[in-house]
């Protein structure tokens, strides 16, 4: 009876699992398949822009194109100069913001974890407020900043703002404080200061930790759009994925295909780093 019960639990879970990423995959199918539409095929169904007015008429959704084209891709990949343009704004501005929130983050959380200062347990604390506030209620002073200190509309003012995270702060707090103290203690008996101490003894048994934040951080600034809309006023400094969120700029019919290329570097970096990811995850959750 306990092992049909538990086969039943299990059982429940995966369906459950499943009904949660069904929308998911759906969604994802949906954009593949209409990537492969033709361009006239393209207007028939999404009566998209026409000599610069929409067409005002329903959209025919649908999942399997009548005859598969490759015309989206020829059109955003060599006919569409900009795209690539858009497309390594979003690169520029996704691998500048992970790299520097690595080295904040191993910093600030070391500061954190082995350092002793008055008033630590106050600035731990406001690490944890500040991380569970809306991120959306960070954007108003973000921009205010940006502005005195003559950053606004420029690329930095994206930048900056998501490299200082307290998310990564506390994530490598927590790998740094399962770290045995004497590890620390003896490289200092033996005369080792805090640099050579953070180099050689911290940061070699944090790398799951590492690269979990980098993989996570990576994913999530690839995706930025509310504070590019909102901190740069001009357009060719935006990324792409707010060039897609506009869906203006670039050519219409060519939107599905551009979306699937767009969900590549994201999907092999998390495919590459999955096993880091999942052991930087379970690491910190069992610890």
């Amino acid at each position: 009876m306990r092992n049909k019960g538990e086969r039943l639990k299990s059982g429940l879970i995966l369906l459950y699992m499943f009904l949660c990423i069904l929308p998911v995959i759906l969604f994802f199918l949906f954009i593949l398949c209409n990537s492969f539409l033709s361009s006239d095929e393209f207007l028939k169904n999404y009566g998209m822009i026409e000599h610069g007015k929409r067409i005002s008429q329903y959209a025919e959704l649908s999942l399997l194109p009548e005859k598969f084209s490759f015309e989206q891709y020829k059109g955003a990949l060599w006919e569409n100069s900009d795209f690539w343009y858009y497309f390594w704004n979003s690169v520029r501005i996704s691998g500048l913001i992970a790299a520097g929130t690595v080295v904040v983050s191993t910093g600030g959380a070391y500061a954190l974890s082995k350092l002793h200062f008055p008033g630590k347990r106050l600035v731990l604390l406001s690490v944890i407020l500040i991380m569970m506030l809306p991120y959306q209620i960070m954007l108003a002073p973000q921009m205010m900043l940006m502005d005195k200190i003559g950053l606004l509309n420029h690329s930095a003012s994206v930048i900056l703002p998501n490299i200082f995270t307290t998310f990564g702060v506390y994530l490598l707090y927590q790998f740094m404080e399962n770290i045995p103290k004497e590890c620390s203690e003896a490289a200092q008996m033996d005369g080792a200061g805090h640099i050579l101490i953070f180099f050689k003894i911290i940061l070699p048994q944090i790398k799951d930790g590492i690269s979990a934040l980098l993989i996570l951080n990576l994913i999530d600034t690839w995706n930025l759009v509310e504070q590019p809309l909102l901190f740069l006023e001009n357009q060719y400094q935006y990324p792409l994925s707010v060039i897609l969120s506009e869906g203006e700029t670039l050519i219409e019919n060519h939107v599905f295909a551009c979306c699937v290329i767009f969900l590549i570097p994201v999907l092999l970096v998390f495919l590459a780093c999955k096993d880091s990811l999942l052991n930087g995850i379970s690491s910190s959750v069992l610890k």
